[in-house]
């Protein structure tokens, strides 16, 4: 899978705020593989107010959750990586529904989510 995510004038404030929703949708992904195998993942991305926002959704799992290795601090990291560049993440899970997970970032120094 290749997810190149670029802004027109990135500076280096961009690239911490690109790095920090790069390793959202990441870790979204690997969750959803992880806790809802099969079931389908929605990815959005847009840009709006001054802000990046990114949302990933899975489905109900269609099969149980994989048996992986225990893992780690992958959503505790996002959190903190989300705060490097201002932003926010939140996260929300409704058994009809399946896992949310929702970052803001702004795309500039001036703005705060």
């Amino acid at each position: 899978m290749d997810l190149p995510l670029t802004l027109p004038g990135a500076d280096p404030w961009h690239e911490v705020m690109l790095r920090a929703a790069y390793r959202t949708v990441q870790e979204g992904l690997t969750d959803a593989r992880k806790h809802a195998p099969g079931a389908p993942i929605r990815v959005h991305l847009h840009d709006e107010d001054g802000h990046l926002y990114v949302e990933i959704r899975d489905s109900p799992p269609t099969a149980p959750p994989l048996d992986l290795a225990p893992g780690g601090h992958g959503l505790v990291d996002l959190r903190e990586r989300a705060h490097l560049p201002n932003g926010t993440l939140r996260m929300s899970h409704e058994c009809d529904r399946g896992f949310l997970l929702h970052a803001a970032f702004p795309t500039s120094k001036r703005s705060r989510v």
